[in-house]
């Protein structure tokens, strides 16, 4: 017999209800057994209280033992597809403490749902809620972007702008960190021995506390020009893989210098969670005997307790500057200050990696008229995530001195992957380097008459170049960098990025570029408009130095920058009386030239004379639209083709390629009519740049 709770049933009684005779064979007991053992287990689960699958993430548990921390990780990646611990999870070591959001503890087991969030943008799929299957492969994703090892890649740069990100794995956020946390329990991170070294006076969360930002608390870029409510969110502590290639443990200086660095980071109304990540990493991955000195230098950043509350941490050393300097000045304050034999200059929002800085200095200790630079990663502005970056590039710039990678030949990148040496690099990014201190000094470190930001790197490139020195990227040592696509800072009363990165490179231009600053002013005419002060200095201490000319840079440093000779091009007004021809280029819906009075400070008045016969500014050459007579030309992107052909000939006029139209004046307009001598309006005068009698 067999009882359901709803009535007792036998055998007789079954066969007496169907009223048919049944014969009673054995198996037939059994199977009626295996019946009601099936409907029992059906009875069972259906009067079972359902999971809760509902997450809360304002309940956390914190987990303390190492088994505990274990368990909730297997318990987390078990419906990704992995049994036990999968590939390429980390073990938890016993220091760290794990949040884990739950919900209040159920009466049986639950399997959480995957966290996917904006940490990794990357692996966002969309999660069936119901079927397990599909799911399954994206869960995968997120175990694999978040416990995988592997951080291989290719990628190439573009611009000053960032080397391109590549389809690489992110790293842990923290040692123990699960995908997708974002919230962590105060007294695992005060008592981590991996924050030790801020020492015991260090609040770590009531420094962090005042800037916090969540998410929905506004724009999270508007601050800082990358995501404040991710690197808030990211810990002070986290753990990146290393990042060093095994080559590099077999050169003995790499791994023992003898030379320690005082590290200058200036910030000017920084992230307090990018600057302390900064420091940490530091702390955490460069050995102690190395760092003589931290020295930030405020830069007059609204909150003073920015940086007074860092001067409780060990070796770290403020100064406090007044009133704002720019980042050329306050690292100058900076290098007043240092008292290590190495200077390392770093930015307020970077994570150095484990052994960055050993390369470095073992660099500059055996070649100590050497500018070294680390391989800079990304750190996404949006994600934080880190990025590695290629070995294939090159720091450089164009006509217009902005800074840009280049891309190496492939020979070149092979020869450098296979055996890790530092490789000379035409200019540095600027932002992170190491340099004796003595020849950083004996070579005018910086010129402090540039202002607040850019183009001190390229001034200085070309410095330590041409004057005794080498720039090299040393590809043992790695620096991440948070790459900004803004500024989130002004450049001072009454100045814009436009006349500040003007002048400096205007002062760049005429002292380090010779007869090869019309190239720069070819390209940037409104530079010419810009004050850039008074150089007489800094031409002074080129020439005390014995620096080098520019042409040798071109020929023995930079022979793939492809600068005109200037003996091809003569730059001059084209001046009719006391009117110059003006090509009106700060009208950008006018492709028409006109006769002006003459001002020598007005860059559209200076045109170049190229040996191929062409008349140009910038990158527009005059071209002749229409053949025929009384014609106006105009100017389009030079082509080299037959309608942009002009040349100069006696006495004073200015003929269209081989025909027999010449350019005319006519209303205060150029036009093209036929060529004559006696016709006063088509006689010209080439002015060169810098002489008085041009108005």
């Amino acid at each position: 017999q067999c009882n359901f709770g709803a009535g007792t049933y036998s055998w007789a009684r079954l066969t007496a209800d169907r009223k048919v005779s049944m014969p009673r064979p054995r198996f037939a007991k059994v199977a009626v057994v295996l019946v009601c053992c099936l409907l029992l287990y059906v009875g069972w689960v259906i009067s079972s209280p359902g999971p809760d699958t509902s997450v809360r993430i304002h309940q956390p548990v914190v987990l303390r033992s190492t088994h505990e921390k274990k368990a909730a990780l297997q318990d987390r990646v078990a419906p990704l597809g992995h049994t036990s611990r999968g590939p390429g999870i980390p073990h938890l070591p016993p220091h760290q403490t794990v949040t884990i959001a739950t919900t209040t503890p159920p009466t049986t087991p639950t399997t959480p749902k995957p966290f996917i969030t904006d940490r990794h943008p990357p692996f966002r799929p969309e999660v069936s809620k119901n079927k397990l299957d599909d799911a399954r492969p994206a869960r995968d994703l997120i175990t694999q972007a978040v416990f995988s090892n592997s951080l291989d890649g290719e990628s190439d740069p573009h611009g000053r702008q960032l080397p391109q990100k590549t389809p690489t794995s992110p790293v842990p956020f923290n040692d123990g960190q699960l995908p997708g946390e974002v919230d962590w329990d105060p007294e695992s991170l005060t008592n981590s021995s991996s924050l030790e070294k801020l020492g015991r006076s260090f609040d770590v969360r009531g420094y962090l506390r005042p800037q916090h930002m969540d998410k929905g608390d506004g724009d999270p870029m508007l601050s800082f020009s990358f995501n404040q409510v991710a690197s808030d969110n990211t810990p002070p502590n986290r753990a990146i893989n290393d990042l060093s290639n095994p080559k590099c443990l077999h050169y003995p200086l790499h791994n023992n210098p003898r030379l320690s660095t005082s590290i200058i980071i200036c910030f000017h109304n920084e992230a307090r969670s990018a600057l302390l990540r900064t420091i940490v990493s530091i702390l955490n991955r460069t050995p102690d005997h190395l760092v003589h000195e931290i020295i930030l230098v405020d830069d007059a950043s609204k909150d003073a307790m920015d940086g007074q509350l860092l001067t409780s941490i060990p070796k770290v050393k403020l100064i406090r500057l007044p009133k704002r300097q720019g980042l050329i000045r306050a690292r100058l304050e900076g290098v007043a200050m240092a008292q290590g034999p190495v200077l390392t200059f770093l930015d307020s929002h970077c994570e150095v990696t484990k052994r960055w800085l050993e390369p470095l200095l073992s660099r500059v200790e055996e070649h100590p008229n050497h500018i070294v630079s680390p391989v800079i990663d990304i750190i996404s502005k949006d994600t934080m995530e880190y990025i590695p970056t290629s070995l294939s590039v090159k720091g450089g710039f164009g006509p217009n001195l902005n800074f840009r990678w280049d891309q190496m030949t492939n020979k070149e990148a092979i020869t450098i992957k296979d055996n890790m040496e530092p490789f000379q690099t035409p200019a540095i990014a600027g932002g992170l380097f190491s340099v004796k201190k003595e020849w950083f000094l004996s070579r005018g470190q910086y010129d402090s008459e540039m202002e607040i930001w850019g183009g001190e790197n390229i001034e200085l490139s070309l410095r330590a170049w041409m004057c005794g020195g080498k720039l090299e990227i040393v590809p043992c040592s790695h620096v991440g960098h948070i790459f900004r696509t803004s500024m989130p800072y002004s450049f001072g009363e009454g100045n814009s990025y436009h006349t500040t990165v003007g002048r400096n490179l205007r002062r760049t231009a005429e002292v380090w570029l010779d007869d090869y600053k019309h190239m720069f002013y070819d390209v940037n005419p409104s530079a010419l408009q810009i004050n850039f002060g008074d150089v007489s200095e800094r031409l002074a201490l080129k020439k005390d130095l014995n620096c080098k000319p520019f042409q040798w840079y071109l020929d023995n440093v930079y022979p793939e920058l492809k600068f005109p000779d200037p003996k091809d091009t003569t730059y001059s007004f084209i001046r009719q009386g006391s009117l110059c021809l003006d090509s009106l280029g700060d009208n950008i819906h006018q492709p028409y030239s006109e006769l002006r009075p003459c001002n020598q400070n007005r860059p559209y008045q200076r045109w170049a004379f190229t040996s191929a016969h062409t008349i140009k500014q910038g990158l527009l050459c005059l071209t002749h639209g229409n053949h025929g007579i009384m014609q106006t030309p105009v100017l389009q992107l030079c082509s080299g083709n037959d309608s942009q052909q002009f040349q100069m000939v006696p006495p004073g006029l200015i003929q269209y390629g081989t025909s027999l139209h010449c350019l005319q004046s006519q209303g205060g307009v150029p036009v093209l009519a036929r060529c004559s001598s006696g016709v006063a309006e088509q006689l010209w005068t080439l002015q060169k740049f810098g002489h008085t009698d041009v108005a």
